[in-house]
């Protein structure tokens, strides 16, 4: 979620449009302009020096970037990709250069509690990678920034990983391994692994 102009903008995954707020409390979906690669997933958008920064994920080929000043109408500059990447997360660091992160979760929670005082939820947080230790650290580091809003008095209330286990996703397959417990697709045996254990200790 983003703010721009005076608005709150929502962009995700594969609904070909973008949800939009004046008061965080009532939403409308509004198409989003065709040029935009919109059948990819895991959209990340930034807001830097006026301009609203759109990126979205595939691993197939070079991942575009597009730029604009106004997000329901466009124009949108297209800014040619280098290299695929998945679930992208962009800053702008004080050499001026945009780049993108994984951990981003405490900063998201921290942007959106400066205009919402509520309780909040963090709906779904996770990462596909075939190496589970990667996982691991990924959600030590998430819930470290979890951590760290809760100690500064921002009410966090629930943290959901994605997923419980490796599921279909709509443009993948099974071939994107989310889960905590993995799952044989020939005899459907599933099988924790060690991020399921390493997750499950935050609760004890």
């Amino acid at each position: 979620m983003i703010s721009f102009e005076g608005r709150y903008y929502i962009f995700a995954s594969m609904t070909l449009g973008v949800w939009v707020s004046d008061d965080l409390l009532n939403w409308e979906n509004h198409r989003l302009p065709e040029e935009l690669p919109l059948y990819d997933y895991a959209t990340d958008v930034r807001v830097v020096e006026g301009f609203v920064y759109f990126s979205a994920s595939n691993r197939e080929h070079p991942c575009d970037y597009y730029r604009t000043k106004d997000i329901l109408n466009g124009s949108y500059e297209k800014i040619g990709g280098t290299f695929p990447f998945w679930d992208p997360n962009l800053f702008r660091d004080d050499d001026g250069r945009i780049y993108f992160y994984p951990e981003a979760l405490a900063h998201v929670i921290r942007k959106v509690h400066e205009d919402f005082k509520g309780d909040l939820i963090v709906t779904e947080n996770g990462v596909a990678v075939s190496d589970d230790r990667r996982r691991v650290e990924f959600i030590r580091r998430a819930l470290e920034g979890v951590k760290s809003c809760l100690d500064d008095g921002i009410p966090v209330r629930g943290y959901c990983y994605w997923s419980l286990m490796d599921n279909f996703e709509w443009q993948k397959g099974y071939s994107m391994t989310f889960g905590l417990i993995s799952v044989d697709r020939s005899t459907l045996e599933r099988t924790p692994k060690e991020s399921l254990y390493f997750l499950g200790s935050y609760a004890q």
